[in-house]
């Protein structure tokens, strides 16, 4: 089960961008990149749409818990908005239901529309979710698009509406782009 403050942290913000969105630029706040649940901030701050920083003593950042935020390149991975719940966790309770998914819309290159979902077990079971790149609220795309598993390195084209399955360890997360394909 995920420890009941990074819980608590992630409920509170994800559930408060619904309304603090519309205002202004949501700040999932700092992390240490050598904290037990390290990764886990780290795909926060990747979804979040809000800054990225993180308050390691000088010499003591692990730069691999930070390539989840960032392109090949070097570039942040820059969100458009407040990571919000996806559409199918509005009206439930995510630590009953045991899966709580984020979703945030962001264009990459040359007008590409794309964003991320990153999924969170909150029950401590290892358990089977589903997500589609139509949980990302603002997406506009029709057709085809790339979806990239992170942690697996896979990446697989769907449709724009297709729901897709996959299983989770026992306090397990998954983060996934989401790409439009070229018409």
């Amino acid at each position: 089960m995920i420890s009941g403050g990074l819980a608590e942290h992630l409920l509170q913000n994800a559930y408060n961008a619904l309304y603090h969105n519309e205002f202004y630029c949501c700040d999932w706040d700092m992390f240490w990149t050598k904290h037990e649940d390290c990764v886990k901030h780290s795909l926060l701050r990747a979804v979040s749409g809000g800054p990225v920083y993180f308050s390691d003593k000088i010499g003591e950042t692990d730069p691999e818990v930070l390539k989840p935020l960032a392109y090949l390149d070097g570039r942040i991975l820059m969100m458009e908005r407040a990571a919000k719940p996806a559409c199918g966790c509005l009206f439930t309770d995510p630590m009953k239901s045991g899966v709580l998914k984020l979703a945030n819309v962001a264009a990459h290159g040359q007008e590409k529309k794309g964003g991320g979902i990153l999924v969170y077990d909150l029950t401590g079971r290892k358990q089977e979710y589903t997500f589609s790149p139509a949980d990302i609220y603002d997406l506009d795309i029709s057709g085809r698009c790339w979806i990239y598993d992170y942690f697996h390195q896979t990446a697989r084209i769907c449709g724009s509406s297709e729901v897709l399955t996959a299983e989770m360890d026992e306090n397990g997360f998954a983060w996934y782009q989401v790409l439009a394909c070229e018409p």
